[in-house]
């Protein structure tokens, strides 16, 4: 099993230069294998957020300075905000509960 904190804790590491990029890496994959089976859903999202991440470096379509920008914003507390409408156009009730903090993109809505 491997935990969300645990990988917040290494990617901290991996940004601050106390451990390689293939040190991290390695880590990341043996940590994760099986990880299907115990890890939460916020762990298994933020660990494909991170291997897809490596993989568009490794192809060339992600610099250095970009992987490193998107792990930090991987870092960053994220919440999201649910709006219901109400059948009265007058009022408009707003509830907002916190998720995982792994940033998917931006919302766009249509």
């Amino acid at each position: 099993m491997i935990q969300e904190r645990e990988i917040r804790d290494r990617l901290r590491a991996f940004l601050r230069n106390d451990i390689s990029q293939e040190d991290f890496r390695s880590w990341l994959t043996g940590s994760s294998w099986n990880m299907h089976r115990d890890s939460s859903d916020a762990a298994r999202r933020r660990v494909g957020a991170i291997e897809l991440a490596f993989a568009e470096y490794l192809a060339g379509d992600r610099s250095t300075a970009e992987l490193r920008g998107f792990f930090e914003n991987l870092l960053r507390p994220t919440e999201s905000i649910e709006v219901e409408l109400s059948p009265d156009p007058a009022s408009l009730l707003l509830r907002v509960r916190p998720i995982s903090s792994v940033p998917l993109g931006d919302l766009v809505l249509a």
